[in-house]
């Protein structure tokens, strides 16, 4: 993508923001995959990233079994293709492989531990290049948590027999942080791929302190009810990814 037309896609965001979201379809303020990566330019699972890993996603137990998983599948892989080559090497030199197994057996590990110890090594550099996205998918997780709460909520009040949906100002203060969040992930990328961007990133911090204004402003009006630690959680949220990008730029 060019310079111009990321400039005009980030206009675009500036002047026409995320539709508006009635109370009733509040699960389609969630940020999928498809649309961080559209954001990102970079294939992101929820896993990997870009040719690396989310050391936050391995503290949970499914996600870690998948890497395990890979690693140990990558190990198989390397083991496999090794045996004819180092096999042959090991005949050449030793004889018969039968005569030799421990000398075939220690090689070929010696081979694949290298090759996987060089490519995790590849990825933990890589996840240093790209340490502010990989924070800011982690505020996009916590975003996508509080919207399913907030439905759980909003279930739970139908049970009672109270209101169904929560008021104008949730929704705002939802609408504010996954904006913040939308805008956060542009930012990151305009700076990976072009070091002089700083008036469009700026423009963008800009509208980020002003939603985040709006964020403290409207999280005084919900200290008391259901949505008020969901709130504040969003508010933290909004502040998180400031944060981020000052330190960024």
């Amino acid at each position: 993508m060019s310079f111009v037309n990321s400039f005009q896609s980030l206009v675009l965001m500036q002047h026409y923001p995320a539709k508006t979201m009635t109370t009733s379809n509040i699960l389609q303020l969630l940020i999928p995959l498809r649309e961080i990566e559209h954001l990102t330019e970079l294939e992101v699972g929820e896993v990997f990233v870009a040719r690396t890993y989310r050391t936050s996603a391995l503290k949970r137990p499914m996600p870690l079994l998948n890497f395990c998983a890979k690693q140990l599948l990558a190990v198989g892989l390397v083991w496999m293709v090794g045996m004819i080559p180092v096999g042959r090497w090991v005949e050449g030199n030793y004889g018969s492989i039968d005569d030799h197994q421990q000398q075939f057996v220690a090689i070929n590990s010696s081979i694949d531990l290298t090759i996987i110890t060089g490519w995790n090594l590849y990825m933990w550099r890589r996840r240093k290049r790209i340490k502010t996205l990989l924070r800011l998918l982690d505020e996009v997780d916590k975003f996508n948590r509080i919207i399913q709460s907030v439905n759980v909520v909003k279930e739970l009040s139908v049970a009672r027999g109270e209101a169904a949906n929560p008021d104008k100002e949730v929704l705002r203060v939802l609408q504010l942080t996954r904006q913040s969040l939308l805008s956060g992930l542009q930012v990151d990328r305009l700076l990976r791929e072009y070091q002089d961007s700083h008036p469009i990133q700026r423009s963008l911090i800009q509208e980020i302190e002003t939603n985040l204004a709006d964020l403290q402003e409207l999280r005084t009006h919900q200290e008391l009810d259901d949505y008020g630690q969901l709130i504040y959680q969003a508010c933290q949220i909004g502040t998180s990814v400031y944060k981020e990008l000052r330190e960024l730029s």
